[in-house]
């Protein structure tokens, strides 16, 4: 397996955790989006995992045939059931 997708939730996750971690630096921001893409690429490769911990986030992920889709990325502390239900 290799590659990944984004589904639209989980870029939209993206832009928020972006823009709320660049109130304070936009450097910061950067930095952890280029950690999000390094761990999707990681897990692009995994196999079996549903769930992967990068910093205070879990990124949510379905294997498909030939690359993981990211669903959604959220904060460790927000409640899952909420957040997979919200759009």
């Amino acid at each position: 397996m290799s590659g990944f997708g984004v589904a639209p939730k989980a870029g939209r996750d993206l832009i928020q955790i972006w823009k709320h971690i660049a109130e304070d630096s936009v450097k910061n921001a950067d930095r952890m989006y280029e950690r999000f893409m390094h761990s999707f690429a990681v897990l692009g490769n995994e196999v079996g995992v549903r769930k992967f911990p990068l910093g205070n986030y879990l990124i949510y992920y379905k294997q498909r045939k030939v690359r993981v889709w990211i669903i959604r990325v959220i904060h460790g502390k927000r409640r899952r059931k909420k957040a997979f239900r919200q759009s």
